[in-house]
């Protein structure tokens, strides 16, 4: 699922917060990758705190971090590393 609004310089975008564990450890996992990302604080940014309330409902997911790799929602921390796992992490951030 493409979301049009997820526009960014970078092919990743996570949303999360600063209280979650995994937002920080997926952080840490995509720096060690040399995967560039952009990172929308839902606890800093209003507009980033509504986007996930809508995401919530459009993709029935209700965690952080909320991962989209070129506006497509690929899951959380786990799911990255399974992509990655896979050999699918890189070919989707070129």
């Amino acid at each position: 699922m493409e979301h049009q609004e997820i526009k960014s310089d970078k092919p990743v975008v996570i949303y999360g917060g600063d209280y979650c564990p995994y937002c920080h450890k997926l952080k840490h996992f995509l720096e060690s990758k040399n995967i560039e990302y952009e990172y929308r604080d839902i606890t800093k940014e209003k507009e980033h705190e509504r986007q996930v309330n809508e995401f919530v409902v459009k993709l029935k997911w209700s965690t952080i971090p909320m991962v989209f790799i070129k506006q497509k929602f690929v899951g959380g921390y786990t799911d990255v590393v399974s992509l990655d796992q896979k050999g699918e992490l890189e070919k989707l951030v070129k």
